[in-house]
């Protein structure tokens, strides 16, 4: 009987939680739709976050530990690439001839590892493939050496015999 009365109280106790916590949230999802709907009227814009490359100001204004790592000659194209598909937010500051000093949140240094091994693989398998201007000149010079080969004959018979 006791154990009976116990389960009875603990459910409904249950029962008024849930209700309690499914009105909270009610509450906040309203207050939230309300300062949503008054921005709107006021022609503000809610406030964005920039993902991906971005100023330096704009970077350290998240407030987050910044963490650097220098480049020399980069290809900047390919390092946004890389960076882009792995998710990290980032900042290329030029600081000499062929410099740069590439700056990324202190909680992305994983994913920049990851991100930069990738970038260097690729670049390794750029530099192995030889350029397509370098075997076109190749094949030019092979033409031109078997063009001189080749025998002219400049008077041909022209099947005719008296």
């Amino acid at each position: 009987m006791l154990h009976e009365e116990v389960n009875r109280e603990s459910l409904q106790l249950g029962a008024k939680i849930g209700k309690l916590t499914a009105e909270e949230i009610k509450k906040a999802l309203d207050k939230l739709l309300a300062q949503l709907t008054e921005l709107k009227k006021n022609g503000q814009q809610l406030p964005t976050v920039v993902h991906g490359k971005q100023s330096l100001k704009e970077l350290s204004a998240q407030n987050t530990g910044l963490s650097s790592m220098e480049l020399k000659d980069p290809n900047l194209r390919q390092i946004n690439r890389e960076m882009k598909k792995a998710g990290i937010d980032f900042s290329p500051v030029k600081t000499g001839k062929g410099e740069y000093l590439l700056f990324f949140k202190g909680r992305d240094a994983d994913a920049m590892t990851h991100a930069f091994n990738q970038y260097t693989k690729k670049l390794v398998k750029q530099a192995e493939k030889p350029s397509i201007r370098k075997v076109l000149s190749d094949f030019k010079e092979k033409a031109a050496a078997m063009n001189a080969q080749r025998a002219v004959t400049k008077n041909k018979d022209k099947g005719i015999e008296l």
